[in-house]
């Protein structure tokens, strides 16, 4: 392996630098890999007065649906709401053709053993970041190719 010359400085990128790079790497990824066919999947659960006490921000990329948020007001939790959620997140998602959901969580929102129960594995642990905590990345396999 050849080194790198001296004259090749690593510096901070600014927003310039920022959007050149990701061009670059989107220009690549254009070459390499299918289109990404990203697609929103958001739900909202309503109350008797129309406010919203739970929901789910979820997207598609690829083969797999990424659930980025899930939300529950306290006074409604333990009552199947997150579960219901989830449940149609994947139902849409193998719609469209999912082979996989993704999610991640904290140890201390005390959430593992839920998302075990739905079937999901645990497939990465970050320790200590943010510092005192555990995280969790979880999959579930939700159809076959």
């Amino acid at each position: 392996m050849s080194s790198i010359p001296d004259t090749i400085k690593v510096k901070a990128a600014g927003a310039e630098d920022v959007s050149f790079i990701q061009q670059a790497m989107d220009a690549y990824d254009a070459k390499m890999l299918p289109p990404e066919n990203i697609r929103d999947l958001n739900f909202a659960v309503r109350d008797e007065k129309d406010e919203i006490i739970g929901g789910i921000i979820a997207n598609t990329r690829y083969s797999t649906v990424y659930i980025n948020t899930i939300w529950v007001d306290e006074r409604y939790r333990r009552r199947g709401i997150g579960r219901k959620l989830i449940e149609r997140v994947e139902r849409e998602a193998r719609k469209m053709g999912c082979v996989y959901s993704a999610l991640g969580s904290w140890e201390s929102f005390n959430t593992r053993h839920f998302y075990e129960s739905l079937g999901y594995v645990i497939v990465s642990v970050s320790l200590d970041s943010p510092q005192g905590q555990v995280g969790y990345w979880f999959n579930k396999k939700l159809r076959e190719k």
